[in-house]
């Protein structure tokens, strides 16, 4: 049983419950938001599944995060040095 604990199915469910979970609400969400909408943007219109829209803005927010986040470290590294 000790085996089966550590490198079976029981352990990967103790080390990786929270992406299983954040995994299986984003399915159910995305099963869910399946109607297509339409995004304008000054000139320009997008329609698209809600998920995909709502995709890429996380994509483009966490690109934009990332960015900062180098941009600062990089500012205290040269600061500090």
């Amino acid at each position: 049983m000790a085996a089966l604990d550590k490198n079976g199915i029981v352990g990967l469910l103790k080390r990786r419950w929270l992406t299983i979970l954040l995994v299986v609400i984003a399915g159910f969400f995305i099963a869910q938001n399946r109607n297509r909408v339409s995004v304008n943007l000054f000139w320009i219109e997008l329609t698209s599944p809600l998920w995909v829209i709502l995709l890429v803005l996380f994509i483009v927010g966490l690109a934009a995060g990332m960015i900062t986040f180098r941009r600062r470290s990089k500012a205290k590294s040269e600061q500090a040095g």
